[in-house]
C-alpha cells in the first residue's frame, strides 16, 4: 500500500508501507531508503 508520512514539520515522504508501530507511526520504503514518521491523514 502506498502511504505518505510527515518526517519533520512540513517534510513529507511517500512510499510503500513496511511496518506499523505501536505509537501510531509507520515505516515506509522509497525503494532505496526507509523512513519512519507520522501518517498524513
Amino acid at each position: 500500500m502506498f502511504r505518505t508520512i510527515v518526517i519533520a514539520g512540513t517534510i513529507t515522504a511517500q512510499g510503500t508501507l513496511v511496518r506499523d508501530h505501536h505509537d501510531g507511526r509507520i515505516t515506509i520504503s522509497t525503494g532505496t531508503q526507509t523512513f519512519t514518521g507520522w501518517p498524513v491523514r
